[in-house]
């Protein structure tokens, strides 16, 4: 998932979810990846480790969009200054943490 000023344009942050529950609704597997908070991509390993054995929760995936952001220090440019691609970085990784939990569940489910 990405977002980005016009379609087809260089993503100002994107996040990847990809997590598995359990039978009792918790998080078996977990992989989070970002981009947008620096130079380079990085890993959600905090993420991971938050959310892993957990029931994903609404107040779960608001503090994994602050998680997400320390350390990330977004470069400013012509899509954005550093302030806004931190929040647009935190909303697409909560974003993106909803719907895997969505398709998760429904998989559980079927």
């Amino acid at each position: 998932m990405k977002l980005e000023k016009v379609a087809g344009d260089f993503a100002i942050a994107s996040a990847a979810v990809q997590l598995s529950l359990n039978a009792s609704g918790t998080c078996r597997e977990i992989g989070v990846g970002a981009a947008g908070g620096g130079a380079v991509a990085q890993k959600g390993s905090s993420v991971e480790v938050l959310l892993r054995g957990k029931e994903i929760t609404d107040a779960l995936i608001k503090q994994a969009g602050e998680l997400i952001l320390e350390g990330a220090e977004p470069i400013e440019d012509m899509r954005g200054s550093a302030a806004y691609k931190k929040k647009a970085l935190s909303a697409i990784l909560r974003r993106a943490l909803t719907e895997a939990l969505h398709r998760a569940e429904s998989t559980r489910r079927a």
